[in-house]
């Protein structure tokens, strides 16, 4: 609390010159509200032009759910405002080649480079299929993502990040938000890549055709 609240003081301090710098506002998040003191820095916050208080993290379930709600909104702000200054856009989720495709790749990260490689290699090969990158993770966009797939028969989860008990992470968070969805697609969800271990774009093609031949289990597939 104390490195946390030093932070945002100390951030407060340098406001002024980041003002000189940037016309641009200075988010800011706030962890924990259970100090007098606290209350005083939000004032301090809002007095001043070039800051924007995006967040605020309590013990108290209520703030922290209200907090939570905004971050999907305070993301597409601030990709409006980078798309503004850099002529650069693509909100908390990007849509690669998904026009008609019959398979989607859903990944994260690092992974996304070589699934796009892999998704022009298919197309090439008049196979339809396309790319979602996730840009935000945490909170899920769930209605983003439930439109992003809407019609799409077949989702293919390529997961780096392995929950021990629980599987891929990003494929049993995918499946718990179409969970319900009239018409939702098959999620096959593929453990690859784990640890940095390199996955080439023609082996994506490859785990492509093999899940497009099998049926989507509930559970995470490991993958060499």
């Amino acid at each position: 609390m104390r490195k946390t609240l030093a932070f945002v003081f100390t951030s407060l301090l340098l406001v002024p010159l980041c003002a000189q710098a940037q016309k641009s506002k200075v988010r800011y998040a706030i962890v924990g509200l259970d100090h007098d003191h606290v209350w005083g820095i939000l004032k301090d916050l809002a007095e001043v032009p070039q800051t924007q208080l995006v967040a605020i993290a309590d013990p108290n379930p209520e703030l922290v759910q209200k907090a939570k709600a905004r971050v999907p909104e305070v993301a597409l702000e601030a990709d409006r405002e980078w798309g503004r200054l850099t002529g650069r856009s693509w909100g908390v989720l990007e849509r690669y080649r998904c026009d008609g495709a019959r398979t989607v790749l859903a990944t994260m990260g690092s992974m996304c480079g070589t699934a796009r490689d892999a998704v022009d290699a298919m197309r090439e090969a008049g196979r339809a299929v396309g790319l979602l990158k996730l840009r935000l993770f945490r909170p899920l966009p769930v209605e983003a993502l439930r439109a992003a797939l809407a019609g799409v028969p077949e989702v293919i989860v390529l997961d780096r990040n392995y929950s021990p008990g629980h599987g891929g992470v990003l494929h049993q968070e995918l499946r718990a938000a179409l969970y319900g969805m009239p018409d939702a697609p098959r999620i096959h969800g593929l453990l690859a890549g784990v640890g940095g271990v390199n996955v080439s774009a023609q082996r994506i093609a490859e785990l492509v055709a093999q899940q497009r031949a099998g049926d989507a289990g509930a559970e995470s597939v490991w993958v060499e």
